[in-house]
């Protein structure tokens, strides 16, 4: 007899399929993705709604040396995450590390 298994999508779920545009109090991961967007956007000066977990930091958003660890220091004032900005700077390529590493420290929770 074959059961069939329920797909419950974690993290990496979120972070593949982009994470959802309206974030509820049920998706961590879309209120992360949502509070990194206004982060972008306010660091960028334009609008971030099409920011997706897959968008990379350099080539899609044009962030530099000094915007990635700029955007690593707002990102841990944001979240209290006490995250090291130059190793967030070298090891973030996408906005999904971002996510993935707030949630290994239950950031995207709180």
């Amino acid at each position: 007899m074959l059961r069939r298994r329920r797909f419950v999508p974690g993290l990496a779920g979120a972070v593949m399929a982009g994470a959802a545009t309206m974030a509820s109090a049920q998706d961590p991961y879309g209120i992360c993705l949502a509070r990194l967007r206004r982060i972008i956007a306010e660091q960028l000066k334009r609008q971030a709604a099409n920011v997706t977990a897959a968008t990379r930091l350099r080539e899609d958003l044009g962030f530099d040396d000094l915007s990635m660890v700029e955007f690593a220091m707002a990102v841990d004032n944001e979240f209290d995450a006490l995250i090291e900005a130059d190793l967030a700077a070298d090891n973030w390529r996408t906005v999904g590390d971002a996510i993935r590493e707030l949630d290994s420290k239950g950031a995207c929770r709180r």
